[in-house]
């Protein structure tokens, strides 16, 4: 007949063949099965920004960044302070004995003039300010 093979031939080959995909099946469960168990972590490649924290961020700004200043810029600073000590002494002195005329629930504020940040802070809260 046409589908008979008396060697059994094409018998083995299915064999083989059903058998590597047996195994082929039961491998792939298994790597499945691996991976719902442990979950290996990849990177979040799609997210925008790093999310870093502020208190890093400032310890290594600390430990990183140093202002470096000329000889010429350091003396100017230097005298600068100091103007700036004597003219907060002076206003203490006269102030001592005197009470502020504020109400009690007035917002000030104040800047460090060598400080950009303190300028622009001072500007962006100008509102609140009484």
């Amino acid at each position: 007949m046409i589908f008979e093979d008396p060697s059994r031939r094409r018998w083995r080959r299915a064999v083989i063949v059903l058998g590597l995909l047996v195994t082929s099946a039961v491998g792939t469960l298994a790597l499945a099965a691996m991976g719902v168990v442990l979950p290996v972590q990849l990177p979040d490649v799609f997210q925008k920004r790093p999310s870093v924290r502020a208190k890093e961020l400032a310890e290594w700004k600390d430990k990183v960044i140093k202002p470096v200043y000329s000889a010429k810029q350091e003396k100017e600073l230097i005298r600068k302070r100091a103007a700036e000590r004597k003219r907060r002494a002076k206003l203490v002195d006269e102030a001592v004995d005197t009470v502020l005329p504020l109400p009690e629930d007035a917002v000030i504020a104040f800047t460090v003039r060598d400080d950009q940040a303190s300028r622009s802070s001072l500007e962006r809260h100008l509102g609140n300010i009484d």
